[in-house]
């Protein structure tokens, strides 16, 4: 496992030319979650970019307000943050990899279609294993009930193959 300053190093002498990371998501709420997301803004982030990732679904109660937690896990990166779902809030990654930011919900927020907007920042400088994260977002409204749950996972986009069949980055 690589040590913060060996991962510091990593990332100072990579090079930093952005890249092009695929989205992949997933509802991961139960039949007792009040939302259900349907679908996502876009399906890829380039990095060294702010990219808005707005996830679109329905919500089967009125929300007067609640909370939620971030969850990333990147390489040997892992990171849990907390929040109020009405207000925006920006978390920073270790080692200036990027950052994650919450741009709140719409509070109150009426039943029927929701949106739950993040912009996810990753440095150019990201080496490839640090590429492939795994981000979690669940919330509960202000009674405790689970109010959301969706998972977003990034990778570079397909690599490329040259004539011979070889695959290369």
């Amino acid at each position: 496992m690589f040590t913060r300053v060996a991962l510091a190093t990593t990332l100072a002498v990579t090079a930093g030319a952005a890249k092009t990371l695929k989205l992949t998501w997933s509802d991961c709420g139960d039949a007792s979650t009040h939302a259900k997301v349907t679908s996502l803004s876009t399906d890829h982030i380039v990095t060294g970019t702010p990219s808005p990732v707005t996830g679109t679904g329905t919500v089967d109660e009125d929300v007067a307000g609640g909370s939620y937690a971030i969850d990333l896990a990147a390489g040997p990166i892992k990171e849990h943050w907390t929040g109020d779902i009405c207000e925006p809030k920006t978390f920073n990654l270790p080692l200036a990899a990027g950052s994650i930011k919450w741009l709140g919900m719409k509070c109150p927020q009426a039943k029927g279609t929701a949106t739950v907007g993040t912009e996810i920042d990753l440095s150019s400088l990201l080496p490839s294993f640090l590429t492939h994260a795994n981000i979690k977002i669940t919330a509960t409204d202000k009674a405790g009930n689970k109010l959301l749950c969706f998972s977003v996972a990034t990778a570079p986009e397909t690599e490329l193959v040259d004539e011979a069949g070889a695959q290369r980055s």
